[in-house]
């Protein structure tokens, strides 16, 4: 899998189609004699598109809550009743892995680039060039057309607002306050090896803390062993800081962004934001099972994805579209978020198995 593009601050995607309209009409042909009718060919009935499935299994990774909403409007549209099972990044890879070739699940959404990566590579894919994704390029679809991307997405730093301002603090602008002291047993945080979320804050770490301070690999696990310090636990899901944030069980957590918006909305004391060093970014995609039964479904629900209906429910879920001004992300606008320079994603998907291993070495400490 190739991810050539860099993503910046602003990143906005627009695609420019020119209609020509003929400038002058064409000379009349000259008069010819006439002839004698031809014979009528007989002519092929239209093809009638195929059957939609009933029903369909999705394997879905933004959150519980959001997938619900993305199965109901694939149910409103287009009369399929979706079956969701929501995974994480790590354990959607463990599935299709264990079962590798015969899948329970027809197609995913809310793939992260890891898992495409790593399921191109597989061949667990269907390759789809969907005539709704012509002319789209990466980030936002595969070149090859095993994948297309719903939008970016990153992690936030989350505070409760209430605890905070009980304790006399605020929320911390820079991923370097994590390790005051003065956090000690108050972080909430997810396993990178189960969460395509909390993998986005190692490349995050790695990045800031390593490379980019000219450190490597080993500037960014001295960052990690010092606010391991300051973690009580870590969960299985990206998605799991935020309710434990919200109802007040830790002041501070980092997340995915994913329900962040939905939680604030229900009256969760929520605060957040992106430090100021910036994030590691990743994809949220969609792509169809090999082995599938439904295969005319599928693609009709890939279709289905790049209307504006249905990115603005992406846009909902804090998502960067790759039309922002028509469906804008709730979190951050039309404007996106700041991108670390430097990111090589691809190196990152390629690494993941490796960095996840020494993450469980290193830090040792299993998901709750």
């Amino acid at each position: 899998m190739k991810f050539k593009w860099l993503v910046s601050l602003g990143l906005v995607v627009c695609l420019v189609m020119a209609f020509a309209l003929p400038m002058c009409a064409p000379a009349p042909a000259p008069p010819v004699e006439e002839e004698a009718p031809p014979e009528e060919e007989e002519v092929a009935p239209p093809v009638e598109e195929e059957e939609l499935a009933k029903s369909i299994n999705i394997y879905m990774g933004t959150s519980p809550t959001v997938d619900a909403t993305y199965a109901k409007f694939i149910e409103e549209e287009l009369g399929v009743r979706v079956n969701h099972i929501f995974l994480s990044g790590g354990e959607l890879d463990a599935r299709l892995a264990a079962e590798s070739p015969y899948h329970s699940a027809e197609m995913i959404i809310g793939a992260g680039a890891d898992s495409l990566a790593h399921g191109k590579e597989q061949g667990w894919f269907v390759l789809y060039d969907s005539p709704a994704w012509e002319g789209v390029s990466e980030p936002w679809a595969d070149s090859d057309h095993y994948w297309v991307s719903l939008g970016l997405y990153t992690i936030v730093l989350l505070g409760n607002e209430v605890m905070l301002d009980k304790a006399g603090y605020t929320l911390p602008d820079s991923w370097d306050d994590l390790l005051d002291p003065k956090w000690e047993g108050e972080l909430v945080m997810a396993t990178p090896p189960t969460s395509s979320g909390a993998f986005v804050f190692l490349m995050t770490v790695l990045q800031i803390y390593g490379f980019n301070a000219g450190k490597g690999e080993e500037g960014a696990w001295e960052y990690w062993d010092a606010v391991d310090k300051n973690v009580s636990y870590y969960t299985k899901s990206s998605n799991a800081p935020t309710d434990l944030v919200g109802k007040g069980e830790f002041p501070l957590g980092v997340a995915s962004m994913s329900n962040v918006a939905d939680r604030i909305e229900m009256g969760y004391p929520l605060i957040w934001t992106i430090p100021k060093e910036g994030v590691a970014v990743d994809i949220d995609a969609a792509c169809i099972l090999q082995g599938t039964k439904e295969l005319y479904t599928c693609q009709k629900i890939i279709d289905l994805i790049r209307t504006t209906g249905f990115m603005k429910l992406v846009g909902n879920a804090g998502r960067v579209t790759m039309n922002p001004e028509e469906a804008p992300s709730i979190l951050f606008g039309t404007e996106g978020f700041k991108v670390i320079p430097n990111l090589d994603l691809e190196w990152f998907c390629r690494e993941q198995p490796r960095l996840n291993d020494e993450w469980y070495e290193r830090i040792g400490r299993k998901a709750q």
